[in-house]
Protein backbone atom coordinates (compact mmCIF):
# COMPACT_ATOMS: atom_id res chain seq x y z
CA UNK A 1 0.00 0.00 0.00
CA UNK A 2 2.75 2.58 0.76
CA UNK A 3 4.04 2.12 -2.79
CA UNK A 4 0.57 2.96 -4.13
CA UNK A 5 0.43 6.13 -2.03
CA UNK A 6 3.88 7.12 -3.24
CA UNK A 7 2.96 6.58 -6.88
CA UNK A 8 -0.27 8.57 -6.54
CA UNK A 9 1.60 11.39 -4.82
CA UNK A 10 4.31 11.40 -7.51
CA UNK A 11 1.58 11.67 -10.15
CA UNK A 12 -0.07 14.58 -8.34
CA UNK A 13 3.23 16.41 -7.89
CA UNK A 14 4.18 15.87 -11.54
CA UNK A 15 0.79 16.98 -12.84
CA UNK A 16 0.81 20.08 -10.65
CA UNK A 17 4.28 21.03 -11.86
CA UNK A 18 3.41 20.54 -15.52
CA UNK A 19 -0.02 22.22 -15.31
CA UNK A 20 1.60 25.28 -13.73
CA UNK A 21 4.39 25.35 -16.29
CA UNK A 22 2.51 24.59 -19.52
CA UNK A 23 -1.18 24.86 -18.75
CA UNK A 24 -3.73 22.09 -18.37
CA UNK A 25 -4.65 21.84 -22.06
CA UNK A 26 -1.04 21.54 -23.24
CA UNK A 27 -0.07 18.70 -20.88
CA UNK A 28 -0.59 15.09 -21.86
CA UNK A 29 -1.04 12.08 -19.60
CA UNK A 30 2.15 10.64 -21.09
CA UNK A 31 4.09 13.75 -20.05
CA UNK A 32 2.73 13.48 -16.52
CA UNK A 33 3.71 9.80 -16.41
CA UNK A 34 7.22 10.56 -17.61
CA UNK A 35 7.62 13.30 -14.99
CA UNK A 36 6.20 10.99 -12.29
CA UNK A 37 8.46 8.13 -13.39
CA UNK A 38 5.60 5.72 -14.05
CA UNK A 39 3.73 4.32 -17.03
CA UNK A 40 0.88 6.35 -18.50
CA UNK A 41 -1.47 3.47 -17.77
CA UNK A 42 -0.57 3.71 -14.07
CA UNK A 43 -2.21 7.11 -13.95
CA UNK A 44 -5.55 5.52 -14.83
CA UNK A 45 -5.27 3.25 -11.79
CA UNK A 46 -5.62 6.35 -9.60
CA UNK A 47 -7.54 8.78 -11.82
CA UNK A 48 -10.28 8.17 -14.36
CA UNK A 49 -8.84 10.78 -16.72
CA UNK A 50 -6.76 13.96 -16.81
CA UNK A 51 -9.74 16.03 -15.66
CA UNK A 52 -10.14 13.89 -12.51
CA UNK A 53 -6.46 14.41 -11.84
CA UNK A 54 -6.96 18.18 -12.03
CA UNK A 55 -9.99 17.90 -9.74
CA UNK A 56 -7.89 16.00 -7.19
CA UNK A 57 -5.31 18.79 -7.26
CA UNK A 58 -7.98 21.46 -6.82
CA UNK A 59 -10.00 19.76 -4.09
CA UNK A 60 -7.82 20.52 -1.05
CA UNK A 61 -7.37 24.25 -1.76
CA UNK A 62 -11.07 24.64 -2.55
CA UNK A 63 -12.16 22.86 0.64
CA UNK A 64 -9.78 25.06 2.63
CA UNK A 65 -11.19 28.18 0.96
CA UNK A 66 -14.74 27.05 1.66
CA UNK A 67 -13.94 26.45 5.34
CA UNK A 68 -12.25 29.84 5.68
CA UNK A 69 -15.19 31.61 4.09
CA UNK A 70 -17.71 29.72 6.23
CA UNK A 71 -15.79 30.69 9.35
CA UNK A 72 -15.71 34.35 8.36
CA UNK A 73 -19.43 34.37 7.60
CA UNK A 74 -20.45 32.44 10.72
CA UNK A 75 -18.80 34.89 13.10
CA UNK A 76 -21.21 36.90 15.24
CA UNK A 77 -18.47 39.37 16.20
CA UNK A 78 -18.56 41.23 12.89
CA UNK A 79 -21.08 43.14 10.86
CA UNK A 80 -21.82 42.61 7.18
CA UNK A 81 -19.09 44.98 5.94
CA UNK A 82 -16.37 43.36 8.07
CA UNK A 83 -17.55 39.89 7.04
CA UNK A 84 -17.29 40.90 3.38
CA UNK A 85 -13.76 42.15 3.97
CA UNK A 86 -12.82 38.94 5.77
CA UNK A 87 -14.31 36.75 3.02
CA UNK A 88 -12.44 38.71 0.35
CA UNK A 89 -9.19 38.14 2.26
CA UNK A 90 -9.78 34.40 1.96
CA UNK A 91 -9.08 34.78 -1.76
CA UNK A 92 -5.66 36.37 -1.35
CA UNK A 93 -2.82 34.25 -2.64
CA UNK A 94 0.20 33.75 -0.46
CA UNK A 95 3.32 31.72 -1.19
Amino acid sequence: MPHDIQARERILVAANKLFLKKGYEQVTVREIAKEANCSHTSIYVYFEDKRKLLEALAKEPLVSLQESMAGALASTKYGAKEKLIRVSKCFSISD
